[in-house]
Protein backbone atom coordinates (compact mmCIF):
# COMPACT_ATOMS: atom_id res chain seq x y z
CA UNK A 1 0.00 0.00 0.00
CA UNK A 2 1.28 3.47 -0.77
CA UNK A 3 0.76 5.97 1.21
CA UNK A 4 -1.59 9.10 0.13
CA UNK A 5 -0.04 12.01 1.83
CA UNK A 6 -0.89 15.34 1.99
CA UNK A 7 1.90 17.81 1.45
CA UNK A 8 1.02 20.52 3.97
CA UNK A 9 0.42 17.63 6.56
CA UNK A 10 3.41 16.04 5.97
CA UNK A 11 5.56 19.29 6.25
CA UNK A 12 4.35 19.95 9.89
CA UNK A 13 4.26 16.45 11.28
CA UNK A 14 7.88 15.44 10.34
CA UNK A 15 11.36 16.46 11.59
CA UNK A 16 11.65 17.89 7.71
CA UNK A 17 8.48 20.18 8.84
CA UNK A 18 8.41 22.77 5.96
CA UNK A 19 3.53 23.69 4.75
CA UNK A 20 1.14 23.47 9.26
CA UNK A 21 -1.24 25.38 12.61
CA UNK A 22 1.91 25.59 13.89
CA UNK A 23 -0.51 26.22 10.60
CA UNK A 24 -3.53 26.97 11.38
CA UNK A 25 -6.71 28.22 9.30
CA UNK A 26 -8.02 30.66 12.09
CA UNK A 27 -10.83 32.30 11.25
CA UNK A 28 -12.45 35.28 12.76
CA UNK A 29 -15.29 36.28 10.57
CA UNK A 30 -16.44 32.84 9.19
CA UNK A 31 -19.60 31.60 9.06
CA UNK A 32 -20.57 28.16 8.39
CA UNK A 33 -24.46 26.89 8.18
CA UNK A 34 -24.98 24.57 11.28
CA UNK A 35 -27.67 22.86 10.87
CA UNK A 36 -29.27 24.44 14.54
CA UNK A 37 -28.43 27.73 13.51
CA UNK A 38 -29.71 27.81 9.83
CA UNK A 39 -32.94 29.56 9.48
CA UNK A 40 -33.91 28.98 5.63
CA UNK A 41 -36.96 30.20 3.28
CA UNK A 42 -39.34 32.04 4.53
CA UNK A 43 -37.32 33.38 7.96
CA UNK A 44 -34.74 34.29 6.13
CA UNK A 45 -34.32 37.97 5.93
CA UNK A 46 -32.82 40.61 3.96
CA UNK A 47 -29.21 39.60 3.36
CA UNK A 48 -26.57 41.92 5.43
CA UNK A 49 -23.15 39.86 4.58
CA UNK A 50 -22.10 37.06 2.93
CA UNK A 51 -19.23 35.06 4.24
CA UNK A 52 -16.77 32.26 3.17
CA UNK A 53 -16.87 29.37 5.18
CA UNK A 54 -12.41 29.30 5.61
CA UNK A 55 -10.78 32.91 4.98
CA UNK A 56 -7.12 31.80 4.98
CA UNK A 57 -5.82 28.36 3.47
CA UNK A 58 -2.43 26.77 2.35
CA UNK A 59 -2.57 24.19 -0.56
CA UNK A 60 0.16 22.25 -2.26
CA UNK A 61 1.11 22.85 -6.21
CA UNK A 62 -1.98 21.40 -7.99
CA UNK A 63 -3.93 20.62 -5.00
CA UNK A 64 -8.12 22.10 -5.25
CA UNK A 65 -10.32 23.02 -1.97
CA UNK A 66 -14.04 23.63 -2.44
CA UNK A 67 -15.32 27.02 -1.82
CA UNK A 68 -18.19 27.69 0.15
CA UNK A 69 -19.99 30.79 1.36
CA UNK A 70 -22.70 31.37 3.73
CA UNK A 71 -25.37 34.29 3.50
CA UNK A 72 -26.53 36.31 6.75
CA UNK A 73 -29.22 38.52 7.39
CA UNK A 74 -30.23 41.42 9.68
CA UNK A 75 -31.08 38.93 12.34
CA UNK A 76 -28.16 37.43 12.45
CA UNK A 77 -30.03 34.49 10.36
CA UNK A 78 -27.80 31.93 8.11
CA UNK A 79 -28.18 29.80 5.20
CA UNK A 80 -25.92 28.31 2.34
CA UNK A 81 -24.88 31.00 -0.33
CA UNK A 82 -26.17 30.58 -3.59
CA UNK A 83 -25.46 32.26 -6.71
CA UNK A 84 -22.27 33.93 -5.62
CA UNK A 85 -19.50 35.15 -7.93
CA UNK A 86 -16.29 34.03 -7.15
CA UNK A 87 -13.04 35.93 -8.58
CA UNK A 88 -9.24 35.47 -7.98
CA UNK A 89 -6.80 38.04 -7.43
CA UNK A 90 -4.10 36.05 -9.09
CA UNK A 91 -4.57 32.96 -11.65
CA UNK A 92 -1.56 32.10 -12.45
CA UNK A 93 -1.19 31.10 -8.93
CA UNK A 94 -5.18 29.92 -8.16
CA UNK A 95 -7.63 29.39 -10.73
CA UNK A 96 -11.27 28.54 -9.75
CA UNK A 97 -12.70 25.48 -11.94
CA UNK A 98 -16.30 23.79 -10.87
CA UNK A 99 -16.65 25.74 -7.32
CA UNK A 100 -12.90 24.50 -6.55
CA UNK A 101 -9.97 26.77 -5.87
CA UNK A 102 -6.76 24.67 -8.11
CA UNK A 103 -3.44 25.86 -7.08
CA UNK A 104 -1.60 26.12 -10.40
CA UNK A 105 1.46 28.35 -9.14
CA UNK A 106 3.56 29.02 -6.06
CA UNK A 107 2.84 32.30 -4.29
CA UNK A 108 -0.72 33.94 -2.83
CA UNK A 109 -3.51 34.82 -4.08
CA UNK A 110 -7.19 36.29 -2.56
CA UNK A 111 -10.49 34.68 -3.71
CA UNK A 112 -13.51 37.58 -3.52
CA UNK A 113 -17.39 36.15 -2.76
CA UNK A 114 -19.79 38.66 -4.32
CA UNK A 115 -23.51 38.44 -4.19
CA UNK A 116 -25.88 41.53 -5.75
CA UNK A 117 -28.53 42.68 -3.31
CA UNK A 118 -30.67 45.64 -4.54
CA UNK A 119 -28.39 46.50 -6.53
CA UNK A 120 -25.71 46.68 -4.27
CA UNK A 121 -22.37 44.24 -4.72
CA UNK A 122 -21.87 42.59 -1.22
CA UNK A 123 -18.49 40.47 -1.04
CA UNK A 124 -16.18 38.83 1.20
CA UNK A 125 -12.37 37.79 1.05
CA UNK A 126 -10.11 34.53 1.64
CA UNK A 127 -6.43 34.52 1.21
CA UNK A 128 -5.00 31.36 -0.10
CA UNK A 129 -1.03 30.51 -0.08
CA UNK A 130 0.70 27.86 -2.27
CA UNK A 131 4.20 26.36 -1.71
CA UNK A 132 5.26 29.48 -0.78
CA UNK A 133 8.14 27.98 1.68
CA UNK A 134 11.48 28.24 1.03
CA UNK A 135 12.85 26.33 3.82
CA UNK A 136 14.55 23.31 3.44
CA UNK A 137 13.45 20.88 5.49
CA UNK A 138 13.95 21.20 8.80
CA UNK A 139 11.18 23.73 10.21
CA UNK A 140 7.42 24.69 9.54
CA UNK A 141 5.65 27.77 11.32
CA UNK A 142 2.25 27.99 12.26
CA UNK A 143 -0.39 29.47 11.55
CA UNK A 144 0.69 29.36 7.57
CA UNK A 145 -1.55 31.30 6.43
CA UNK A 146 -3.25 34.12 8.74
CA UNK A 147 -7.27 35.95 7.96
CA UNK A 148 -7.38 38.75 10.87
CA UNK A 149 -9.43 41.81 11.94
CA UNK A 150 -7.88 44.78 13.30
CA UNK A 151 -9.80 44.85 16.37
CA UNK A 152 -9.44 41.45 17.48
CA UNK A 153 -5.93 41.22 19.33
CA UNK A 154 -2.67 39.84 18.58
CA UNK A 155 -1.98 36.78 17.67
CA UNK A 156 2.20 34.37 17.78
CA UNK A 157 3.74 32.92 15.34
CA UNK A 158 4.89 29.18 16.91
CA UNK A 159 8.22 27.78 14.79
CA UNK A 160 8.08 24.07 15.09
CA UNK A 161 11.44 22.44 14.83
CA UNK A 162 12.19 18.79 15.66
CA UNK A 163 15.71 18.65 13.91
CA UNK A 164 19.10 17.77 15.31
CA UNK A 165 20.55 21.66 15.79
CA UNK A 166 19.70 23.18 19.01
CA UNK A 167 17.58 25.86 20.04
CA UNK A 168 17.44 27.03 16.35
CA UNK A 169 16.83 30.94 16.08
CA UNK A 170 14.59 32.99 14.17
CA UNK A 171 14.10 36.28 12.44
CA UNK A 172 10.70 37.63 11.57
CA UNK A 173 9.80 40.25 9.09
CA UNK A 174 6.44 41.78 7.24
CA UNK A 175 6.74 43.00 3.80
CA UNK A 176 3.94 45.62 4.75
CA UNK A 177 4.30 47.53 8.05
CA UNK A 178 1.11 49.71 7.38
CA UNK A 179 -0.74 46.73 7.56
CA UNK A 180 1.13 44.14 10.14
CA UNK A 181 3.93 44.27 12.24
CA UNK A 182 5.60 41.33 13.55
CA UNK A 183 8.01 41.47 16.50
CA UNK A 184 11.09 40.13 17.34
CA UNK A 185 9.61 37.27 19.02
CA UNK A 186 7.11 36.20 16.51
CA UNK A 187 4.23 38.33 18.03
CA UNK A 188 2.07 39.62 14.71
CA UNK A 189 0.14 42.89 15.72
CA UNK A 190 -2.40 43.58 13.20
CA UNK A 191 -2.65 47.78 12.31
CA UNK A 192 -5.25 48.18 9.36
CA UNK A 193 -6.77 46.31 6.29
CA UNK A 194 -4.97 45.08 3.31
CA UNK A 195 -2.43 42.46 2.38
CA UNK A 196 1.33 41.49 3.71
CA UNK A 197 3.50 38.69 3.82
CA UNK A 198 5.63 37.87 6.59
CA UNK A 199 8.78 36.13 6.21
CA UNK A 200 10.22 34.25 8.92
CA UNK A 201 13.97 33.14 8.61
CA UNK A 202 15.83 29.95 10.55
CA UNK A 203 19.24 31.80 11.12
CA UNK A 204 20.51 28.54 13.22
CA UNK A 205 19.90 26.16 10.30
CA UNK A 206 22.13 25.43 7.31
CA UNK A 207 21.46 27.95 4.30
CA UNK A 208 19.24 30.00 6.98
CA UNK A 209 15.82 28.61 4.90
CA UNK A 210 13.14 30.83 5.35
CA UNK A 211 9.12 30.40 5.57
CA UNK A 212 6.52 32.71 4.21
CA UNK A 213 3.27 33.20 5.59
CA UNK A 214 0.38 35.45 3.55
CA UNK A 215 -1.68 37.73 5.53
CA UNK A 216 -5.07 39.22 4.86
CA UNK A 217 -6.44 41.83 7.72
CA UNK A 218 -10.16 42.45 7.27
CA UNK A 219 -11.00 46.28 8.69
CA UNK A 220 -14.24 47.12 10.72
CA UNK A 221 -17.33 45.75 9.55
CA UNK A 222 -19.74 48.09 7.31
CA UNK A 223 -22.78 46.73 8.82
CA UNK A 224 -24.04 48.05 12.05
CA UNK A 225 -26.08 44.80 13.60
CA UNK A 226 -25.36 45.75 17.36
CA UNK A 227 -27.32 42.66 19.22
CA UNK A 228 -25.90 40.25 16.40
CA UNK A 229 -22.87 37.94 16.45
CA UNK A 230 -20.77 39.37 14.06
CA UNK A 231 -16.80 37.55 15.61
CA UNK A 232 -16.17 34.18 16.98
CA UNK A 233 -12.64 33.92 18.19
CA UNK A 234 -10.54 30.65 19.63
CA UNK A 235 -8.34 29.99 21.93
CA UNK A 236 -5.82 28.40 21.29
CA UNK A 237 -5.57 29.46 17.42
CA UNK A 238 -3.57 26.56 17.00
CA UNK A 239 -1.96 23.81 19.05
CA UNK A 240 0.52 20.52 18.05
CA UNK A 241 -0.15 17.96 20.26
CA UNK A 242 1.03 13.83 20.36
CA UNK A 243 -0.98 10.55 20.08
CA UNK A 244 -3.09 10.04 23.10
CA UNK A 245 -2.84 13.77 24.14
CA UNK A 246 -5.89 16.21 24.75
CA UNK A 247 -6.34 19.92 23.79
CA UNK A 248 -9.06 22.35 25.61
CA UNK A 249 -10.55 24.91 23.21
CA UNK A 250 -12.31 27.99 24.11
CA UNK A 251 -14.61 30.25 22.17
CA UNK A 252 -15.65 33.90 22.34
CA UNK A 253 -18.21 36.12 20.81
CA UNK A 254 -18.11 39.47 19.95
CA UNK A 255 -20.69 42.02 18.31
CA UNK A 256 -19.50 44.83 15.88
CA UNK A 257 -18.86 46.91 18.57
CA UNK A 258 -16.08 44.31 19.86
CA UNK A 259 -18.22 43.78 23.01
CA UNK A 260 -18.42 40.01 24.16
CA UNK A 261 -21.64 38.65 23.85
CA UNK A 262 -22.19 35.46 26.58
CA UNK A 263 -24.87 33.36 27.10
CA UNK A 264 -24.93 31.27 23.93
CA UNK A 265 -24.62 27.98 22.77
CA UNK A 266 -20.97 26.38 21.19
CA UNK A 267 -21.46 24.19 18.68
CA UNK A 268 -18.27 22.25 18.48
CA UNK A 269 -17.28 20.41 14.84
CA UNK A 270 -14.07 18.68 13.84
CA UNK A 271 -13.02 18.21 10.02
CA UNK A 272 -10.10 15.45 9.97
CA UNK A 273 -7.84 15.86 6.90
CA UNK A 274 -9.48 13.15 4.13
CA UNK A 275 -6.19 12.52 2.71
CA UNK A 276 -4.81 10.78 6.18
CA UNK A 277 -4.52 7.07 5.39
CA UNK A 278 -4.77 7.29 9.28
CA UNK A 279 -8.57 8.80 9.45
CA UNK A 280 -10.34 10.22 12.24
CA UNK A 281 -6.98 11.39 13.67
CA UNK A 282 -8.81 13.99 16.30
CA UNK A 283 -12.30 13.73 17.42
CA UNK A 284 -13.93 16.79 19.46
CA UNK A 285 -16.76 16.47 22.10
CA UNK A 286 -18.92 19.56 23.12
CA UNK A 287 -17.04 21.01 25.82
CA UNK A 288 -14.00 21.78 22.95
CA UNK A 289 -11.94 19.05 24.44
CA UNK A 290 -9.90 17.41 21.43
CA UNK A 291 -8.27 14.18 21.71
CA UNK A 292 -5.39 12.77 19.52
CA UNK A 293 -6.46 9.37 18.42
CA UNK A 294 -3.57 8.96 15.53
CA UNK A 295 -1.12 11.27 13.73
CA UNK A 296 -2.83 13.56 11.96
CA UNK A 297 -4.44 16.68 11.32
CA UNK A 298 -7.95 18.48 11.78
CA UNK A 299 -9.27 21.93 11.94
CA UNK A 300 -11.66 22.69 14.86
CA UNK A 301 -14.62 24.85 14.35
CA UNK A 302 -17.07 26.46 17.17
CA UNK A 303 -20.16 27.91 15.77
CA UNK A 304 -21.94 30.64 17.80
CA UNK A 305 -25.32 32.11 16.24
CA UNK A 306 -24.19 31.02 12.72
CA UNK A 307 -20.97 32.44 12.84
CA UNK A 308 -17.85 29.89 13.07
CA UNK A 309 -14.06 30.55 13.86
CA UNK A 310 -11.88 27.64 12.97
CA UNK A 311 -8.32 26.28 14.38
CA UNK A 312 -5.85 23.77 12.91
CA UNK A 313 -4.15 21.28 14.94
CA UNK A 314 -2.10 18.66 14.78
CA UNK A 315 -0.62 15.24 16.05
CA UNK A 316 2.88 14.90 15.52
CA UNK A 317 4.73 11.71 15.25
CA UNK A 318 6.58 10.44 18.15
CA UNK A 319 9.63 8.65 15.39
CA UNK A 320 10.40 10.43 12.48
CA UNK A 321 12.62 9.73 8.93
CA UNK A 322 15.55 12.25 8.71
CA UNK A 323 17.32 12.11 4.84
CA UNK A 324 21.19 12.78 3.83
CA UNK A 325 21.43 15.33 2.80
CA UNK A 326 18.07 16.85 3.47
CA UNK A 327 18.60 19.56 0.66
CA UNK A 328 20.65 19.00 -2.73
CA UNK A 329 21.61 21.25 -4.99
CA UNK A 330 22.44 19.13 -8.22
CA UNK A 331 23.14 19.91 -11.96
CA UNK A 332 20.46 18.18 -14.22
CA UNK A 333 21.47 14.88 -15.35
CA UNK A 334 23.54 14.17 -12.61
CA UNK A 335 22.55 10.99 -9.81
CA UNK A 336 22.78 11.67 -6.16
CA UNK A 337 22.87 8.90 -3.46
CA UNK A 338 20.38 9.81 -0.44
CA UNK A 339 20.12 7.64 2.84
CA UNK A 340 17.67 7.64 5.45
CA UNK A 341 17.97 7.62 9.34
CA UNK A 342 15.10 6.73 11.84
CA UNK A 343 14.84 9.32 15.24
CA UNK A 344 12.34 8.51 18.18
CA UNK A 345 11.14 12.06 19.05
CA UNK A 346 11.18 13.25 22.81
CA UNK A 347 7.11 14.59 23.69
CA UNK A 348 8.65 16.60 26.14
CA UNK A 349 11.14 18.59 24.56
CA UNK A 350 10.80 17.39 21.09
CA UNK A 351 14.13 16.42 20.96
CA UNK A 352 14.74 13.50 18.80
CA UNK A 353 17.63 10.22 19.16
CA UNK A 354 18.87 7.66 17.01
CA UNK A 355 17.23 3.97 17.10
CA UNK A 356 17.79 1.44 14.68
CA UNK A 357 16.42 1.64 10.95
CA UNK A 358 14.09 -0.92 9.32
CA UNK A 359 14.95 -2.08 6.08
CA UNK A 360 11.21 -2.04 4.52
CA UNK A 361 11.69 1.96 3.41
CA UNK A 362 9.74 3.65 0.56
CA UNK A 363 11.39 6.25 -1.76
CA UNK A 364 9.26 8.33 -3.95
CA UNK A 365 9.68 11.77 -5.73
CA UNK A 366 5.89 13.19 -6.64
CA UNK A 367 4.77 13.42 -9.87
CA UNK A 368 3.14 17.07 -10.55
CA UNK A 369 1.75 15.62 -13.87
CA UNK A 370 -0.30 13.65 -12.88
CA UNK A 371 -2.13 16.24 -11.10
CA UNK A 372 -2.23 18.51 -13.91
CA UNK A 373 -0.06 17.74 -17.11
CA UNK A 374 0.43 22.03 -16.82
CA UNK A 375 3.09 20.92 -13.90
CA UNK A 376 4.75 18.54 -15.66
CA UNK A 377 7.88 21.04 -15.67
CA UNK A 378 7.90 20.41 -11.97
CA UNK A 379 8.94 16.65 -12.84
CA UNK A 380 12.56 17.11 -12.58
CA UNK A 381 13.63 13.74 -11.26
CA UNK A 382 12.87 10.11 -10.57
CA UNK A 383 14.34 8.16 -7.95
CA UNK A 384 14.65 4.31 -7.59
CA UNK A 385 13.92 2.33 -3.96
CA UNK A 386 17.53 2.67 -3.18
CA UNK A 387 17.14 6.33 -2.47
CA UNK A 388 19.39 6.99 -5.64
CA UNK A 389 17.89 10.14 -7.51
CA UNK A 390 18.22 11.09 -11.20
CA UNK A 391 17.98 14.78 -12.26
CA UNK A 392 16.40 14.54 -15.88
CA UNK A 393 19.10 16.19 -18.55
CA UNK A 394 15.74 18.75 -19.42
CA UNK A 395 15.34 20.02 -15.87
CA UNK A 396 14.62 23.58 -15.83
CA UNK A 397 17.57 25.31 -13.25
CA UNK A 398 16.13 26.94 -10.26
CA UNK A 399 12.55 24.41 -9.69
CA UNK A 400 12.67 22.31 -7.03
CA UNK A 401 11.15 19.01 -6.04
CA UNK A 402 10.69 17.03 -2.63
CA UNK A 403 12.26 13.28 -2.06
CA UNK A 404 10.48 11.47 0.34
CA UNK A 405 11.16 8.27 2.31
CA UNK A 406 8.48 6.75 4.40
CA UNK A 407 7.47 3.05 6.05
CA UNK A 408 4.44 1.86 4.24
CA UNK A 409 1.27 1.67 6.18
CA UNK A 410 2.95 4.08 9.08
CA UNK A 411 3.21 7.30 9.42
CA UNK A 412 6.94 7.79 9.51
CA UNK A 413 7.71 9.99 7.27
CA UNK A 414 10.82 12.38 6.01
CA UNK A 415 11.80 14.24 2.96
CA UNK A 416 14.54 16.38 1.22
CA UNK A 417 14.45 19.17 -0.94
CA UNK A 418 16.25 18.72 -4.35
CA UNK A 419 16.88 21.78 -6.36
CA UNK A 420 18.01 22.13 -10.49
CA UNK A 421 21.61 23.82 -9.62
CA UNK A 422 21.81 27.77 -11.73
CA UNK A 423 25.02 27.67 -13.42
CA UNK A 424 27.68 30.47 -11.73
CA UNK A 425 25.12 30.39 -8.40
CA UNK A 426 26.55 29.11 -5.26
CA UNK A 427 23.67 27.91 -2.92
CA UNK A 428 25.20 26.58 0.07
CA UNK A 429 24.21 23.12 0.98
CA UNK A 430 24.42 20.73 4.12
CA UNK A 431 27.28 18.79 4.88
CA UNK A 432 27.20 15.04 4.73
CA UNK A 433 28.12 12.38 6.74
CA UNK A 434 25.31 11.79 9.11
CA UNK A 435 23.17 13.71 11.53
CA UNK A 436 23.78 14.15 15.43
CA UNK A 437 20.91 13.10 16.68
CA UNK A 438 21.66 13.87 20.52
CA UNK A 439 20.48 17.86 20.28
CA UNK A 440 17.40 19.19 21.18
CA UNK A 441 14.78 20.92 18.75
CA UNK A 442 12.50 22.77 20.29
CA UNK A 443 12.58 25.56 18.22
CA UNK A 444 9.82 27.57 19.87
CA UNK A 445 7.45 25.59 21.89
CA UNK A 446 4.33 24.53 20.40
CA UNK A 447 0.17 24.90 21.58
CA UNK A 448 0.35 21.50 23.43
CA UNK A 449 -2.32 21.71 25.86
CA UNK A 450 -1.84 17.76 26.26
CA UNK A 451 -2.39 15.41 29.27
CA UNK A 452 -1.15 12.24 27.88
CA UNK A 453 1.99 10.50 29.03
CA UNK A 454 5.59 12.10 27.80
CA UNK A 455 6.65 8.48 26.59
CA UNK A 456 5.32 6.65 23.39
CA UNK A 457 5.65 3.98 21.22
CA UNK A 458 6.95 4.55 17.86
CA UNK A 459 3.96 5.61 15.63
CA UNK A 460 4.25 2.21 13.50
Amino acid sequence: MKSNFNFNLLTALVVAGLSLLISCRQEDNDVNPNPNNTTPGANFGKISAITIKSSSVTVGLGESTPLEATYVDENGNTKVATDVVWTTSNAEVVKIENGKIVAVGSGQAVITASVTVDGKTISSKMIVGVSSSTANALFTVAPQAIAWTTNAGDIPLIPVYLGPVANPNFTYTSSNESVIKVSSSGNVSFVAAGEATITVQANGLEGKPTFLIPVLVFGEPTTSLPNVVSRVTLTPISSTIFKGQTQLFTAKAYNNSNVEITGNEVFWEIENDTNNFLKDALSINQTGLVTANNVGEAYVYATIKGIRAQAKIEVLPDSVLILNPYYANLDAGTTKQFTAELYKVNRSDKSISKIQTPSNIKWNIPKYADILPELSVFDIATVDQNGLVTMKSGASPGLATFLEAYIEGTYVYGYSVINVKIPGVNIPTVPEGGIDGGGTGNGGGSGNGGNGSDEGDIDF
